[in-house]
């Protein structure tokens, strides 16, 4: 771009566009974690997008930038791998916007919300029973928060939400943590970990993991060779 004053001097920029090609290259699937969830005003909480992964691009060469609040972009692009932190003055709930980009210039966006809360309310205690500890990909496991608990709201008033297989993804939406979860896996086995997160009414939350047994009830015979 030239710029020309009424004098006549002239001053020139110029900026490099990525094109990619979009018929080899596949956008990336952005993540975004945050430490804590929730806390009083003033406290620092930790922002990552390094679970962000790519087809393509190495975790290393994707690029993140950050949005705190509505509006334009507050930071630069930067590694997915530097974490962000940042620090709200206000009680509310507050979406924060992550947007990755991958080497070919496309991108997507993951959101991270977290609550601030006042600063009199304390968190819930997550308390996860699982019976029974052992079966197979037929029965039917009883997933029970009701032992639960928080020093200002009742169970009914607390909201739970679960990751079935802990792999970071939680597979339920908010539910209320007096009814009780009846769950099978017909198509995991193993150790798997079941976990919960629990949220009381002021956005405040606390977690329980519980590790259960799977088998399937069919025997797998090797052919023999001669």
């Amino acid at each position: 771009m030239r710029v020309k004053d009424t004098g006549g001097l002239i001053d020139t920029v110029s900026h490099i566009v990525h094109v990619g090609d979009p018929g080899s290259n596949t956008p990336p699937t952005a993540r975004c974690t945050v430490t804590p969830a929730s806390g009083p005003a003033g406290t620092i909480f930790t922002f990552s997008a390094a679970s962000s992964t790519d087809g393509q691009d190495a975790a290393k060469d994707l690029l993140a930038r950050w949005n705190w609040y509505a509006g334009g972009w507050d930071t630069d692009w930067l590694p997915i791998t530097q974490q962000q932190t940042h620090q709200f003055n206000y009680t509310g709930e507050y979406d924060v916007r992550v947007r990755v980009k991958d080497t070919g210039a496309l991108s997507d966006d993951a959101t991270c919300t977290v609550r601030v809360v006042d600063e009199s309310n304390t968190p819930p205690t997550a308390v996860l029973a699982i019976t029974p500890s052992s079966g197979t990909i037929t029965t039917t496991f009883t997933i029970d928060p009701t032992g639960s608990h928080d020093d200002e709201d009742s169970l009914p008033y607390l909201s739970v939400i679960f990751d079935w297989t802990d792999d970071g993804v939680y597979d339920t939406s908010w539910l209320n943590a007096s009814q009780i979860q009846h769950v099978a896996f017909p198509n995991v086995w193993g150790d798997i970990t079941v976990r919960m997160r629990i949220k009381d009414t002021g956005g405040l939350t606390d977690e329980s993991a519980q590790t259960i047994h799977v088998t399937t009830p069919y025997r797998l015979f090797l052919p023999a060779i001669h």
